[in-house]
């Protein structure tokens, strides 16, 4: 059947589909435009699966909070090079992915792509995404922070949406410009774990075994080996537990997390950290 210029090009704005692939649609569905988009996302899960097996490593990191400041959410949605992570179509979909979570706070990877968008499900939102910008792609991970009475949220987010950060705080004093702060650091210095407490233990023992092959170790009296060993086990502390790390706006390098957050609220407390970076562990 002939298709009409105006319904391939509204197919078109609601698709991102080619001309051509509008007008086959349009003619197999008898010009019903809901039945070609509907025509279009079979024909882009195709298309799409001949891509997942690409690497996609570039991405976004999208962040956002409840306007009650009671939820946040960090989440890394891949593709496969950052000029693509640079369109607005990739973008627009990046915050579309923060507003589901916020809004059907999901269990886990599986419940999150059946949640509803005006594409479908987000699944076939994604797979209309490959199709259209000619990439690999995936949500990643996510995390949904909550917040109970008496706790606030920090939370930043990196130049270029390479890198974000959350950070769940008790506190009766603090407010969004300390917790911002503090979100800042954990995205800046990359810290493992909360505190030493959160170091899993055989992580400890193997930090302990390496520290046992020190060729400075090898003519230290037996007596003495242990004592070393915890001395340089603090600097591993120092390093990798947010708390015990050296705050970044602090110039003498002096202060901790910890020390600095006491120095605002004597009762404050730490209770979780989230930090996403782009491409991480891939």
């Amino acid at each position: 059947m002939m298709v009409s210029a105006d319904l391939v090009r509204e197919l078109r704005e609601k698709s991102g589909a080619g001309i051509m692939d509008c007008k086959k649609a349009l003619s197999e569905t008898r010009g019903n435009l809901a039945d070609a988009i509907d025509y279009l996302r079979k024909a882009g899960v195709v298309k799409a699966a001949k891509k997942t097996g690409r690497a996609a490593s570039e991405g976004l990191i999208g962040e956002k909070v409840s306007s009650d400041q009671k939820m946040a959410v960090l989440v890394e949605v891949n593709c496969e090079t950052d000029f693509v992570a640079r369109t607005d179509q990739f973008q627009n979909f990046v915050r579309q992915v923060v507003d589901v979570i916020l809004e059907s706070h999901p269990s886990d990877q599986g419940s999150l792509l059946k949640q509803r968008i005006r594409e479908g499900s987000l699944e076939e939102g994604l797979k209309m995404m490959i199709s259209q910008l000619g990439e690999n792609m995936a949500i990643r991970r996510f995390f949904l922070m909550k917040a109970e009475s008496g706790e606030r949220i920090g939370h930043y987010l990196h130049a270029g949406s390479k890198i974000g950060a959350l950070v769940r705080i008790r506190s009766a004093k603090i407010g969004e410009e300390v917790s911002r702060e503090l979100a800042m650091h954990l995205a800046a210095m990359h810290p493992l774990y909360l505190d030493r407490q959160s170091v899993p233990e055989e992580v400890l023992q193997k930090e302990k075994e390496i520290l046992k092959t020190s060729p400075e170790l090898a003519k230290k009296p037996s007596e003495l080996v242990g004592k070393i060993i915890e001395g340089k086990l603090v600097r591993y502390f120092s390093e990798n537990c947010f708390l015990e790390q050296p705050f970044i706006k602090d110039t003498t390098g002096k202060r901790t997390v910890a020390g600095y957050l006491k120095e605002k609220d004597s009762e404050a407390r730490v209770l979780e950290i989230a930090r996403f970076q782009v491409g991480e562990g891939v």
